[in-house]
C-alpha cells in the first residue's frame, strides 16, 4: 500500500461526497500484507488529521467538510469490523474527546485501535462533566483515562479535571494521557495541564498504555509536589527556550 497516494486520493473523494468512489477505494487498500489496523494507523488517521486542520484554517468549504466527515464516519464505523483483535490483556482504559466531529470521530478511531489491540475500553465522546468522568474512575477503576483530541477550548477544563484529581489525591496510580488534537500542534501543553504522558498518534497511545507502570506513577505523585497553573508554565518555557 503507498499510503501517501491513498491519502491524496481518498481525501479528494471524501470532499466530493461520493460515498461508492470511497469505498470501493477503501476496500482495494486492504492486501495480504496490509491489515485493516495498518490502513487505519497510516491513511485514515491522517486524512483526519488534515480535515481538522484544513477546517481551522478555512480551507475547505463547510459542504466539503460535512461531505467528508459524515462519510469518514461511515467508513470508520464499518471498517473496525475486519481488525484482529489481540488477546485481552485484562486491563480497562477510559477515553475521552473533544467536543467536535472530527474530535469525537478520531477518539472514536483511537478507541477501536485500542481496543483491538487486547484492552478493555469505554468511549464516552465528548461534553462529559468532570465530576461524571470522576464518578466512573471510581466505578471502574481504570488502568489509565485517555483525553484524546480536545479543542483549544476544552484545554481549561482538562487542566481543571486533572489538578482536582491530584488535589483530592484520587486515583493516585491511573496515569492521565492527553493526545491527539490540539495536543498534537502545542508542544508541552499535555505537560502544562498536569498529564502524566502524551501522543500524537494512535500508535504513540498503545505504546504509552502498554508501557504503563501504575506503581511508578503512583510513586511520582507521592514525591512530588503538586505544581501550580504557574510552575507549570515556567517549565514549559524553559524546556521551549532550550529546545
Amino acid at each position: 500500500m503507498n499510503a501517501e497516494l491513498a491519502i491524496e486520493r481518498l481525501y479528494n473523494i471524501l470532499l466530493t461526497g461520493d460515498r461508492q468512489a470511497a469505498r470501493q477505494l477503501c476496500l482495494g487498500l486492504r492486501s495480504n500484507s496490509t491489515t485493516c489496523e495498518d490502513v487505519s494507523h497510516n491513511v485514515y488517521w491522517p486524512i483526519l488529521s488534515m480535515l481538522y486542520q484544513q477546517r481551522k484554517g478555512d480551507q475547505i468549504t463547510t459542504l466539503a467538510f460535512n461531505y467528508a466527515t459524515r462519510l469518514m464516519r461511515s467508513i470508520v464505523d464499518g471498517w473496525r469490523a475486519g481488525y484482529t483483535h489481540a488477546p485481552r490483556n485484562g486491563k480497562t482504559v477510559l477515553i475521552y474527546s473533544g467536543e467536535g466531529e472530527v474530535e469525537d470521530m478520531s477518539a472514536q478511531l483511537v478507541a477501536d485501535l485500542v481496543e483491538s489491540a487486547g484492552w478493555t475500553v469505554q468511549f464516552a465522546g465528548g461534553g462529559i462533566a468532570a465530576d461524571e468522568i470522576i464518578h466512573e474512575a471510581g466505578n471502574l477503576q481504570p488502568d489509565a483515562l485517555v483525553i484524546w483530541a480536545p479543542l483549544g477550548s476544552n484545554v481549561p477544563a482538562v487542566r481543571s479535571l486533572i489538578d482536582t484529581l491530584r488535589t483530592r489525591g484520587a486515583y493516585p496510580d491511573m496515569p492521565v494521557i492527553c493526545g491527539g488534537g490540539i495536543f498534537c500542534r502545542a508542544e508541552g501543553l499535555a505537560d502544562e495541564v498536569g498529564a502524566d504522558a502524551t501522543a500524537t498518534t494512535p500508535g504513540a497511545l498503545i505504546h504509552e498504555l502498554d508501557g504503563v507502570d501504575r506503581a511508578a506513577v503512583r510513586a511520582s505523585r507521592l514525591n512530588a509536589a503538586l505544581p501550580t497553573n504557574a510552575a507549570r508554565r515556567q517549565r514549559i518555557q524553559q524546556q521551549r527556550a532550550a529546545a
